[in-house]
């Protein structure tokens, strides 16, 4: 079996400008609500440490490089919403696709969610068009609860977003 190339740990603020590369990334920009031309202060801020954001990432054994970035977000504050999380973003370096960081991103923040927070939803969107992340997720369990019409626009055009959730008993 293959070492593998990168290792997921969590996120710290000195990785700003790592995950502001990748967020800031044309592909990226095409599947997710951020806008262009953003600075590395709002990457800055987005890594301080929030009460119920969980974010961690993915380094390249041999560089160091940040290679991807996954976001989980719950509500432990809010008693009727505290079972619930929202994987609210997985990004990978274009030059990392297809390499099995995405889905090893994933699975952490999913075990994270299942054996560490006892969240019983797991919930993301994901853009219609985005064929292999929405494969990814129904991989993982996650099923299609709607659409999301016009959620966003971007590039000229509106963006329609497919509801996704994971539950468990």
């Amino acid at each position: 079996m293959t070492e593998p190339t990168f290792t997921i740990r969590g996120a710290t603020e000195d990785d700003y400008e790592g995950v502001h590369a990748i967020l800031t990334s044309p592909h990226i920009m095409q599947g997710t609500l951020r806008v262009p031309l953003a600075s590395t202060d709002y990457s800055k801020a987005r890594l301080a440490p929030k009460n119920g954001v969980h974010q961690i990432v993915a380094v390249a054994n041999d560089t160091e490089e940040i290679v991807g970035f996954g976001e989980l977000i719950t509500t432990p504050d809010e008693p009727r919403a505290r079972h619930a999380g929202e994987i609210d973003l997985v990004a990978v370096g274009e030059e990392w696709q297809s390499q099995g960081v995405g889905s090893a991103l994933m699975d952490s923040m999913i075990d994270l969610a299942d054996n560490w927070l006892d969240l019983k939803r797991l919930s993301l969107i994901a853009f219609v068009g985005n064929d292999r992340a929405i494969a990814l997720y129904e991989r993982l369990g996650f099923e299609r609860e709607g659409i999301m019409r016009r959620v966003g626009y971007g590039d000229g055009d509106w963006m329609d977003a497919v509801m996704m959730a994971r539950l468990r008993d």
